[in-house]
């Protein structure tokens, strides 16, 4: 149970990030970079627009010093693909798998060594099997099957 409430804090701190940064998107067209108070990017019921279209492609946060801070694929408006989240230092931090916009395939998170911290596989948006959380040195400290 603290394992699961964990992974939701850590999701929800994820989201949050995505937020409250810098943001560029890329797409098979051309790279266009924007600020996430841009009014050509816009967020409503989970649907993602761009120039008032469906936005395709990526959208990345930064961190004040220009390093990546996360990445979010999208297609036709909703996620679709990979999410990752970085510490300042660079390591990856979370990553997400989305297939019409809910959690699907691996979860995993890492400590700022970038050692893995927990493991998750999600269907349609439901925990699947046996969830792993690490200590630092890579011992399974916790498992539970959701």
């Amino acid at each position: 149970m603290k394992t699961q409430l964990y992974l939701l804090s850590a999701f929800a701190g994820f989201l949050f990030t995505l937020q409250s940064c810098q943001v560029s998107s890329r797409n098979n067209e051309e790279r266009t970079i924007v600020k996430s108070n841009d009014t050509k990017l816009q967020e409503s019921s989970g649907l993602m627009t761009y120039e008032d279209e469906n936005f395709n492609g990526l959208i990345e946060s930064y961190f004040q010093d220009g390093k990546l801070k996360s990445s979010v694929s999208y297609s036709s408006g909703i996620k679709n693909g990979k999410s990752e989240l970085f510490y300042s230092n660079g390591q990856i931090k979370e990553e997400y798998n989305y297939t019409d916009g809910v959690l699907d395939g691996e979860q995993l998170t890492f400590h700022a060594t970038g050692k893995l911290k927990s493991q998750a596989t999600y269907a349609k948006g439901k925990m699947q099997g046996s969830t792993k959380v690490y200590d630092q040195d890579g011992k399974v400290i916790h498992e539970y099957n959701g």
